[in-house]
């Protein structure tokens, strides 16, 4: 059993597509691990079936929308551990400052 099927059983939600749709998504999960980084912070080291398996979650919103939605994402970044903010800015009104206006359709954020 490859990689792919094993995580079609693994994963209902990815295998409850239809055939042509998980297909799709094979395609666009490949595209992402061709495209992307993803890497592993604090000495933790993804394997290939976790590598797999970010990459087809990170596709499922995107099937029907087009794989271009995620051109401005470069990289996914794993912890080992629950990941904290060690500070926090608030401005006078107690809100967290933006940087800039975000596009919503074509984050500049890593994911």
């Amino acid at each position: 059993m490859d990689l792919w099927d094993s995580l079609k059983n693994h994963v209902s939600l990815i295998s409850s597509l239809a055939s042509d749709e998980q297909e799709k998504l094979r395609q666009l999960s490949k595209a992402f691990l061709d495209d992307k980084a993803i890497v592993g912070a604090a000495g933790f080291e993804p394997n290939g079936a976790q590598r797999l398996a970010i990459a087809a979650l990170a596709v499922i919103p995107v099937v029907n929308l087009g794989y271009d939605w995620l051109d401005g994402f470069r990289e996914v970044i794993i912890y080992p551990g629950e990941f904290k903010v060690r500070h926090e800015e608030r401005d006078e009104n107690g809100l967290e400052p933006c940087q800039k206006q975000a596009d919503h359709r074509k984050p500049n954020a890593r994911i």
